[in-house]
């Protein structure tokens, strides 16, 4: 192992080159500390992978993220404030598929009483849930059996089901509740009306916020670069280079022990590195090879997590045979088992679809949609 100090004693080691481990050894190395980083794959950017392929774009991974103050700061520090491509949300409209057709998704008071999303019956089971009195969780449950008791079947599956299974690829009538919205369960367990947690957690999240950047930039929106969201970890990946992170990739290390106040750790050939702290930074099952030396116990747990499998695939077309994208960024797929139980054809084997063209310049060739 090459280091450019002679020796392999360091303050930290991350282990993991994902988005997160970069962001880690960015800051260590910019407060001063001495950071070795390993990575198992050959590349570092984890599941951020933007390819050229025949003219197209293509994202492998996110294709997109969220804008905040606190990403916004980093994008600065590292130089990519400037190149960022934003995309304001409320630019665009949401849709969702349902009944052979997409719908478009309300976004206020007024766009609910207007949409054909929902049938008359759950627009006012929804608005009369959201303010109807019931007893607050007293333990964790499902996002199903929390909301439908609340807001009705068909606000669940037509708005929160598809929403839920387009971020987290799972069922809403599966997923902790508070493990994946906790800004919401934590009031949600204090007030009686659905209304009044939705408010705490706007007033939580407005003071809990960092100073907000002001102008175009302070309006919430979906970012990318000009070459894809793999410039963010590049950038990154250059940056803490610069900064004197020693990197080795193609190398998986496990914790061997402690003496003292230093952990010792391994590679697969024996050779050892030695830090006061350890970061992983990896998914469940590599972080229990991690740690199996250690604590084998949670090894068990850990490879006990399940992780929901998504395939990205990309469809070049004309892009005059596409329809109903003209302010649209793509859809979510709120099809019923029982609209496809009686013709498996017409089953849209999809989470949803994102207009990739529509929303940054450069995805497809001319006259092509991505």
């Amino acid at each position: 192992m090459k280091q450019k100090h002679g020796t392999n004693a360091y303050d930290v080691v991350v282990l993991g080159a994902g988005i997160s481990g970069l962001t880690v050894a960015h800051s260590l190395a910019r407060a001063g500390r001495r950071v070795f980083l390993a990575e198992a794959t050959n590349r570092t950017g984890g599941v951020f992978r933007s390819d050229k392929v025949d003219g197209y774009l293509l994202e492998r991974g996110p294709n997109s993220f969220t804008c905040s103050p606190v990403v916004d700061e980093l994008l600065r520090e590292i130089g990519l404030l400037k190149r960022a491509i934003r995309r304001p949300l409320r630019d665009y409209d949401r849709f969702v598929y349902k009944n052979g057709r997409l719908h478009q998704v309300p976004t206020g008071p007024l766009d609910l009483l207007r949409t054909d999303c929902l049938t008359t019956r759950g627009k006012v089971k929804l608005i009369s849930g959201l303010l109807r009195a019931n007893t607050p969780p007293r333990s964790d449950l499902s996002l199903g059996e929390y909301f439908r008791p609340r807001i009705g079947d068909e606000a669940v599956d037509t708005l929160l089901r598809p929403f839920i299974a387009g971020v987290y690829a799972a069922d809403a009538d599966r997923l902790s509740f508070e493990a994946s919205l906790p800004r919401l369960y934590n009031p949600a367990t204090t007030h009686s009306r659905l209304i009044g947690a939705v408010r705490a957690m706007l007033r939580e999240r407005r003071a809990s916020a960092p100073t907000p950047t002001k102008g175009k930039n302070s309006r919430k929106a979906l970012v990318s670069f000009p070459n894809g969201l793999e410039e963010f970890p590049r950038r990154l990946t250059r940056i803490i280079r610069k900064h004197g992170v020693d990197m080795e990739l193609g190398r998986t290390f496990r914790i061997a022990g402690k003496q003292g106040e230093t952990w010792e750790l391994k590679d697969e050939d024996g050779n050892s590195v030695h830090a006061g702290k350890v970061v992983l930074a990896m998914p469940a099952g590599q972080t229990a090879r991690a740690l199996e030396l250690i604590v084998p116990e949670v090894t068990e747990v850990l490879d006990g997590i399940r992780y929901a499998g998504l395939t990205v695939v990309h469809s070049g077309v004309s892009a005059w045979d596409v329809r109903a994208r003209e302010k649209g960024f793509g859809f979510l797929n709120a099809q019923l088992p029982g609209e496809w139980h009686a013709n498996p054809s017409a089953r849209v084997r999809a989470l949803g679809m994102i207009w990739s063209d529509q929303l940054f310049p450069g995805r497809a060739p001319t006259g092509m949609g991505l």
